[in-house]
C-alpha cells in the first residue's frame, strides 16, 4: 500500500520536471529555418497558449492530463474526414 501511494509524488515530480525542460530549453516549437511573420507567430503562440505566463501553461497542462487532453495521440486530425468517406 505505501508503494502505491508514493507513486503519486514521482509521477508528479516526473510530469512536472518534463514539462519545465521542454519549456525552458532554448528555441521554440515554431523556430524554423525561415522566420514566419510576426502576426502568424503571435496567433499560433495564443492558439497553443504559448502567450500565457509560464504558471498557467503548467496549471494547464496538469488539468489536460486529469482529463485525458494532453494524450493526443493524432487530435490534430482528428475533426478531418477519413479517405474512406471521401
Amino acid at each position: 500500500m505505501r508503494r502505491l501511494v508514493g507513486i503519486f509524488p514521482t509521477l508528479f515530480c516526473i510530469v512536472s520536471a518534463s514539462f519545465f525542460i521542454v519549456r525552458l530549453a532554448p528555441g521554440g516549437p515554431f523556430d524554423q529555418e525561415q522566420a514566419l511573420p510576426p502576426q502568424i507567430r503571435a496567433n499560433l503562440d495564443r492558439l497553443y497558449g504559448l502567450d500565457q505566463p509560464l504558471g498557467v501553461q503548467y496549471w494547464h497542462y496538469l488539468a489536460g492530463l486529469v482529463h485525458g487532453a494532453n494524450a493526443d495521440a493524432g487530435g490534430a486530425n482528428s475533426s478531418r474526414t477519413s479517405p474512406k468517406s471521401r
